[in-house]
């Protein structure tokens, strides 16, 4: 998997911003960062085709994963544990699924929120998470083929993207083509087709199909957007 500052830089190559070999300037390398975020947070979970089941809860909750997009929203006055699905044989959880944990007391600095593990990895550590920043949101997306939740928002340079190495080229490409538009650059044609064949890949397996809701109601999960990007070329198929 290609961490931020990987992606940032090879996209930046690709549409000649940067040289072979050099390196994106600061100033550069934090325009780009904001950019792939927001990239990323329309892909797992912010974007008009993923819709989050709220649930609201002031005391120690598990998670069940008969929903693949959960927003956990804390309203807590002591600390609590929100524990990550387990996951059977006869309910596993899904490849993708995405867990939103809010802070909305703004309390966790006091009040701690201990993420905890049920067995798998978070961030490829065998250790809970804590949440301790007031207001803090936290998002994850399940790896399968890990076993490990992924922090899949606000990335710092040196994290790596949450999907597998298989789309490391396709997040430099739309991250490339994104950027493209504020450097009056595109994406070579061969580039915008590959991107185009990436995202499609993509989609299909982390599109996640409408998913009954526990009142009886359809979400639809919806995954990926389809017009990700700057102008420049023809988004309609980007």
């Amino acid at each position: 998997m290609v961490t931020a500052a990987n992606c940032i830089k090879y996209g930046l190559r690709k549409i000649r911003v940067i040289g072979q070999g050099a390196t994106p300037s600061s100033a550069q390398s934090t325009e780009a960062l904001y950019e792939l975020n927001a990239l990323l947070n329309e892909i797992v979970g912010f974007g008009a085709w993923v819709q989050f089941q709220d649930i609201y809860v002031d005391s120690a909750y598990e998670i069940v994963p008969t929903y693949n997009a959960q927003r956990i929203i804390c309203r807590h006055s002591a600390a609590l544990t929100i524990t990550l699905p387990e996951g059977t044989e006869s309910r596993p959880i899904a490849d993708g699924m995405r867990v939103n944990i809010v802070d909305a007391s703004g309390a966790a600095a006091t009040y701690n929120i201990t993420v905890a593990r049920n067995g798998w990895k978070i961030n490829a550590s065998a250790a809970n998470a804590t949440i301790s920043t007031n207001s803090e949101s936290r998002l994850y997306m399940f790896r399968s083929d890990l076993g490990d939740w992924k922090p899949a928002s606000s990335l710092a340079s040196g994290d790596e993207i949450p999907f597998p190495s298989e789309f490391d080229n396709t997040f430099q490409l739309m991250l490339a083509h994104r950027l493209g538009g504020g450097y009056g650059q595109r994406l070579s044609e061969a580039d915008f087709n590959a991107m185009r064949g990436g995202k499609a890949k993509l989609r299909n397996k982390y599109c996640m199909p409408a998913t009954m809701l526990p009142e009886g109601a359809v979400g639809n999960l919806g995954g990926l957007l389809t017009g990700n990007g700057v102008t420049g070329q023809d988004q309609s198929v980007a």
